[in-house]
């Protein structure tokens, strides 16, 4: 069998395993409406898409969407992963990104954040669980909080509806992690 597609690489700093259904968004993309849309997402999902990405891309981070999530919920949302690294070590080891990572969600106005130390494929990392209520409507992040090579700090992020009680999935994923 063909080993999985993977997300990320060298330019990222780590890479996952690209779950089955989900599909890799070009970052680079000349219209990232149209990339949207060839990927399955309804227009409203399509037309927000540049507004994410931007960042993202400058980091030389990913984003991917699981498309067949849109129909679960009502074609309003897509439950979707974006990673990337920043040069430099944002806290002195994994414990004290714990604080790092609540004090910055936090600060953009996420509430019933909660942490844990956890090891997400051989790495270390901070396990951090939040509400954000910003846009049409609130998302629920996972988002797990690394060091890469090179003194990097990496951060590997799902997005989901408050309703979604299987988070489970997303640790499964992010156990797929190789640093690069």
């Amino acid at each position: 069998p063909a080993a999985p597609e993977r997300l990320g690489g060298a330019d990222t700093g780590f890479s996952i395993e690209l779950p089955d259904g989900w599909v890799r968004l070009d970052l680079t993309a000349d219209d990232l409406v149209a990339d949207a849309l060839a990927a399955g997402l309804p227009d409203e999902l399509a037309e927000t898409f540049p507004q994410i990405a931007g960042q993202i891309a400058d980091l030389g981070g990913f984003f991917a969407v699981d498309v067949p999530s849109t129909n679960r919920l009502g074609g309003r949302f897509a439950v979707n992963v974006n990673g990337y690294c920043v040069p430099g070590m944002l806290a002195d080891d994994v414990a004290s990104m714990e604080g790092f990572t609540r004090q910055q969600l936090e600060g953009v106005g996420a509430t019933d954040v909660a942490t844990s130390l956890t090891t997400i494929g051989t790495t270390d990392a901070v396990r951090v669980t939040y509400l954000l209520s910003t846009g049409p409507r609130p998302v629920q992040g996972v988002q797990f909080a690394f060091f890469g090579a090179g003194e990097q700090s990496c951060f590997l992020t799902f997005s989901t509806t408050p309703e979604d009680e299987d988070l489970a999935r997303f640790d499964a994923i992010a156990d797929t992690v190789q640093l690069s």
